[in-house]
């Protein structure tokens, strides 16, 4: 998602859609009754090549949807990977592309970690038209989802995710689901819009499908010349689905993590950070070795899309660097010279 904005995402609808087609099942708005689960299936790459073949098949079918080259799934490899390299998984937000986080992926790299920065459905498109979104739908992200780990999990070393708002949202997806899974951060997971009551989110999930394609446009502008000036509302009630299946419980954890971090934003009037830490807790505070949450003060200034290079005014990249890096607790002296001694080469540039 973009920066602030003056008004909240506009799940409104669903409350207005509420009487018409669930009439006085107020009691549904308080539970998940009603609302399809996602689910998990599974096919892990076999192999390092096996990966790559994959990474190279999604880049051939982006080619053939006509995806922006710079918005396209991208794997960032180091020379020679020892065999037990974390592969680094960074998944950006709704309407946004890869690029938001290559330059993460860079510095991540010279490091010595492996990279996959993959591209959500139907984001990226050259025409820059999000109307293809109001079809997406809570298994097409789960099955992307699960491709991407697929892809991570031949590489043979564990798999760390870290992810930007939805893409947050999906990193606990993974997290919760894939047992490859060790370590998971999200920044400002869109769990919930900032604004709307519990109820009206969940009847947004309910009605997944059935509410209007109406488009809501960002009040301020999308810096990244990738990302889309808006979305369709039927297509973001979505990851209210993921959302709430990963709230209510009944979606069965097959992991044991190492670490999970959570990270809010004072400063960011996008999703709600009540919701957002509940969700968080409810899936992760009793299975980590390592559970933290970290709040970033308002007086930051720092919008929701503080990670995308292209943003005016663009916060610090080393002080964003050091947030990023550390909620996946990747430390040390060379991890300090690497942030130090970063030097932006422009924005949304990649190697």
């Amino acid at each position: 998602m973009p920066g602030r904005t003056s008004k909240a995402i506009p799940f409104a609808v669903a409350g207005a859609a509420l009487g018409a087609l669930v009439g006085g099942a107020a009691a549904m708005m308080m539970t998940g009754v009603g609302i399809r689960r996602p689910e998990s299936f599974p096919d892990p790459a076999r192999s390092i090549d096996d990966a790559w073949q994959r990474v190279e098949r999604l880049r051939v079918a982006e080619e053939f949807e006509r995806i922006t080259p710079a918005a396209s799934t991208t794997l960032l490899s180091p020379a020679e990977p020892a065999p037990d390299t974390p592969t680094v998984v960074l998944m950006h937000g709704l309407t946004m592309t890869p690029d938001q986080f290559v330059w993460v992926g860079e510095v991540l790299c010279g490091l010595g970690y492996r990279v996959l920065l993959p591209r959500m459905p139907d984001h990226g498109r050259a025409d820059k038209d999000p109307a293809r979104l109001a079809d997406l739908t809570a298994e097409q992200l789960a099955a992307w989802a699960d491709g991407v780990i697929d892809i991570a999990h031949g590489f043979g070393g564990p798999v760390w995710v870290e992810g930007l708002s939805a893409g947050g949202l999906m990193a606990c997806w993974c997290a919760q689901v894939r047992p490859e899974v060790t370590r998971v951060a999200a920044i400002a997971p869109f769990a919930a819009p900032h604004g709307y009551r519990w109820g009206v989110v969940r009847t947004a999930a309910r009605l997944e499908g059935l509410l209007p394609a109406r488009m809501h446009h960002w009040d301020d502008p999308v810096f990244s010349p990738h990302g889309y000036e808006g979305f369709p509302v039927r297509g973001g009630s979505a990851f209210m689905v993921v959302s709430e299946a990963l709230y209510d419980g009944r979606l069965a954890a097959v992991s044991s993590l190492e670490r999970t971090t959570l990270v809010l934003n004072d400063g960011d009037d996008q999703i709600s950070d009540p919701r957002a830490r509940e969700l968080f807790r409810a899936c992760f505070r009793d299975r980590a070795a390592a559970y933290s949450e970290v709040t970033l003060p308002a007086e930051l200034g720092w919008r929701h899309d503080f990670i995308d290079p292209w943003i005016e005014p663009r916060p610090d990249p080393r002080a964003v660097l050091g947030v990023l890096l550390g909620a996946l607790g990747i430390e040390g002296a060379d991890v300090d010279a690497a942030i130090a001694g970063y030097e932006p080469s422009g924005p949304g540039t990649s190697a």
